[in-house]
């Protein structure tokens, strides 16, 4: 018995048909030939959570959502009811709670976790508590931020093409040349104060000891002046006393060529003023000596 081609095709048609419903379940996580068992699960809010979605424990995959249901709830808004194919080994404590979880390479995940466990377990068809998750951090950035960018960005744009015209400028290029050779010449002027600076140094000191050697010098020849004024004016004292001595003896020399009295007293007067004299004189030296040294 010959089989008819148009079977034959209907028949490869169908093989074909049900091998990529297989394999597309199966690349989903969804093994269609394992024995599984069925949870129930309720979210307001499923960030992302999709058909395939895995179910994981401590890291480890126990099965998958097989469907999502959404459910509009009046004053409450919209949620869905997904349905879990779950591995019927696993046993799920009392207590467990399931969470949604965002990763940034493989989406969102729901994990179970038990921070509470209670006695028995969750049995084929029972639905599983719910945590909402947290608002996502990506997800508030994205809402609120994108639009900002979006105004944000024509003038940004805006500005970036202005400042592409002002760099195209041929006066900007003869500008940043002329800046470069004055920080040229500046950097010479600086160069050239720093030798100057290091030199200081030695300059001042310099400059000290020829002030203080001129300061000596001009101490000892003060000095030298004075002694020399005050020797002349003990000679000329001394000379002035004997002289008055002589004339006051009328038996001297001087006393018979002399009887005046009026030059008697003249003489006695200026040997007077002269002993006066020398006592100011070295009692205020300055009146009587000025030196300069310049």
């Amino acid at each position: 018995m010959k089989i008819r081609k148009e079977v034959k095709i209907g028949l490869i048609t169908l093989m074909a048909l049900t091998l990529g419903y297989v394999g597309l379940n199966f690349l989903k996580g969804i093994d269609l030939f394992k024995k599984e068992s069925i949870f129930y699960t309720k979210f307001d809010n499923l960030n992302g959570v999709a058909n395939a979605t895995p179910v994981m424990i401590s890291g480890y995959k126990v099965g998958a959502v097989r469907k999502v249901d959404f459910i509009y709830t009046p004053g409450k808004g919209y949620g869905a009811t997904l349905t879990l194919a779950l591995d019927p080994s696993v046993q799920i404590p009392r207590g467990s709670k399931l969470n949604i979880k965002k990763n940034m390479l493989t989406g969102s995940v729901l994990t179970i976790e038990t921070p509470e466990p209670q006695p028995g377990y969750f049995t084929d068809l029972d639905t599983i508590p719910s945590v909402e998750a947290p608002a996502d951090l990506i997800d508030v950035a994205t809402e609120k931020l994108v639009p900002a960018m979006e105004d944000v960005i024509p003038h940004l744009m805006a500005t970036l093409e202005r400042l592409n015209e002002i760099l195209g400028n041929k006066g900007i290029d003869a500008t940043l040349s002329g800046l470069h050779g004055a920080t040229t010449e500046m950097q010479s002027v600086v160069n050239q104060l720093s030798k100057s600076m290091n030199q200081m140094p030695q300059i001042m000191g310099n400059v000290l000891t020829a002030s203080e050697s001129m300061v000596k010098i001009g101490r000892n020849a003060e000095q030298f002046k004075i002694d020399s004024v005050i020797h002349n004016v003990n000679t000329m004292t001394s000379n002035l006393r004997i002289l008055s001595e002589q004339l006051r003896n009328p038996n001297s020399t001087a006393g018979l060529l002399i009887n005046d009295a009026r030059l008697y007293n003249r003489l006695d007067s200026l040997a007077n003023s002269a002993d006066e004299l020398m006592k100011d004189l070295k009692a205020n030296p300055k009146r009587y000596v000025h030196f300069s040294i310049f």
